[in-house]
């Protein structure tokens, strides 16, 4: 009985936390949602325009963990990347990401 009232407490928190989520985006238009890709390949140690990284602010919302020292993540040309914020060199590429989730 207990594993039950776990089991069903779990799912609540699952679905408040996604009716969280949903309800934060759905302001945004879904044009706004999707990044334009920007033209051009690069790789890890590359350095990036500032104007082409969309600095993400809430690492969460992309299953990531909090940014570590000396890092900022960001999203170029459709890739989620980690980078040192004082320079823009690409310090790693994690993904594909072409949505805006912040």
């Amino acid at each position: 009985m207990p594993l039950l009232k776990i089991t069903a407490a779990c799912l609540v928190a699952v679905s408040l936390l996604s009716a969280v989520r949903f309800n934060d985006t759905a302001a945004l238009s879904d044009e706004a949602m999707i990044l334009p890709q920007v033209p051009g390949k690069f790789s890890v140690g590359d350095r990036v325009a500032p104007d082409d990284v969309h600095l993400i602010l809430q690492p969460g919302r992309y299953g990531l963990g909090p940014q570590l020292s000396g890092s900022h993540y960001g999203i170029v040309s459709g890739q989620l990347i980690r980078f040192d914020p004082a320079t823009y060199q690409v310090q790693s590429i994690l993904r594909r990401q072409v949505q805006l989730l912040d």
